[in-house]
């Protein structure tokens, strides 16, 4: 899980979605908290999914292509959860 996190922290550009990943990256320290920071890693990363779907149709997008941008990283994202909560196990 906290390699993940890692990983996103460095291919995030964004510098507010940075600061969210580190404080999950903290929270996930303390093995107790780990699925709820999981949990919460989770919703922030499907939230910002969401609001660059909602930018990218109001830049002039067409919709057809952005739902499939939104598609292929709500899956992505179900995939890399799957895999991390599994591994953690």
């Amino acid at each position: 899980m906290t390699t993940n996190l890692f990983k996103y922290l460095l291919i995030v550009e964004n510098p507010e979605l940075q600061a969210l990943l580190l404080v999950v990256l903290i929270l996930s320290s303390d093995s107790v908290n780990l699925k709820k920071a999981s949990a919460v890693s989770f919703l922030i990363q499907a939230g910002l999914i969401d609001i660059g779907g909602i930018i990218s149709v109001m830049s002039g997008t067409s919709l057809p292509l952005v739902i499939l941008m939104m598609l292929a990283q709500g899956v992505y994202l179900i995939i890399d959860a799957y895999r991390a909560e599994k591994s953690g196990q």
